[in-house]
């Protein structure tokens, strides 16, 4: 699924996840790893939502590979926020109706 960005870039994105990318990047979340009463790491939170973003983005019209970096570069806020809350709901931990969390 295409996706337009600002200044007439755009962004390649998948539709899904298979059940095994689904799994996996559930289990790997801050959230579902940390115990009772434990506090998320905003910096693991971080680097889940940055590996989230790179098996989410398949392609897109940037010169550089995509990367954690060129992610963090290239993206307005804007497109970053509305990309990690597609994929969000691409993995199930967002409903398609739900606006962002704490943001």
């Amino acid at each position: 699924m295409k996706t337009t960005l600002s200044n007439g870039q755009w962004a390649e994105v998948k539709d899904s996840f298979s059940w095994g990318e689904r799994r996996r990047m559930q289990e790997a979340s801050p959230f579902a790893v940390a115990t009772e009463g434990e506090k998320v790491d905003p910096r693991k939170l971080n680097d889940w939502s940055a590996d989230l973003m790179l098996k989410f983005v398949t392609a897109w019209s940037f010169e550089e590979a995509i990367t954690k970096e060129s992610l963090e570069d290239r993206l307005t806020a804007e497109e970053g926020e509305k990309l990690l809350d597609q994929a969000l709901q691409a993995i199930g931990f967002r409903g398609k109706d739900e606006s962002p969390k704490g943001r």
